[in-house]
Order: C-alpha cells, then structure tokens, then sequence
C-alpha cells in the first residue's frame, strides 16, 4: 500500500516536516479530448485508467479549455483542488500512474533543496 505520494506535478513536498523543494516540476498536459492533466503520465487510453481520473471529475465537460476564459480557472477548480488533496491526504486512493511515478523522491533531489 501507497503511505506518501511525492507529485511530480507539485513544486515541493513536505517530507520530516521539511519542506522539498522540487526541481524538476511535470508539466500538465493538454490531451486530446480537450482537458488538462497533472501531468503526461495520466494521459491513458485504458478505461479502467482514464475512469481514475474521471472519478474526481477532471474529466467534466465544464473543464475543457474551450469552456474556460484561461487554464487558471481549470486548475484553481473545486475538481482539481480536491484531486491534490487526495494526492497529499488520501494517497491510497491516488490514480495508478500517479501510485507507480510519483510513490519516491526522485534520485536528483538532495539536502540543497530543502527549504529553511
């Protein structure tokens, strides 16, 4: 079982109760039905993946960018806020991709990216 999720697609994680700072952020990722990912890692073509995903909304007609004035308002969304938080609080119940690439601190990260 998934105790911690690091997400690649945050700009730091909170680990001893340091904060990390990431330096090597994923980008989101624009697919092809119209929406955003946290990152190119979540853009499947499985069902069973892609309904993961779905589950906590992100794939909402209303989160296309084409109904949207700019990205910002699909990222500060009710659907996205909750989706990170369940990444930090609830990581057992974090998409697989998310589980498989984001459950370590990469190799590249060392004591200089921790914040005072």
């Amino acid at each position: 079982m998934i105790k911690k999720i690091y997400p690649q697609c945050h700009p730091y994680w909170v680990v001893d109760d340091k904060k990390i700072k990431n330096t090597n952020v994923k980008a989101i990722a624009y697919i092809s039905t119209g929406h955003l990912l946290p990152c190119c890692w979540c853009d499947f073509e499985k069902a069973h993946v892609v309904n993961q995903y779905a589950e906590y909304g992100l794939f909402d007609k209303d989160l296309k960018v084409e109904n949207n004035e700019s990205v910002i308002d699909i990222l500060m969304s009710p659907e996205w806020k909750s989706f990170h938080k369940m990444l930090l609080e609830e990581p057992e119940k974090a998409p697989g991709p998310c589980k498989h690439h984001c459950s370590f601190i990469p190799n590249n990260q060392d004591e200089s990216n921790y914040f005072d």
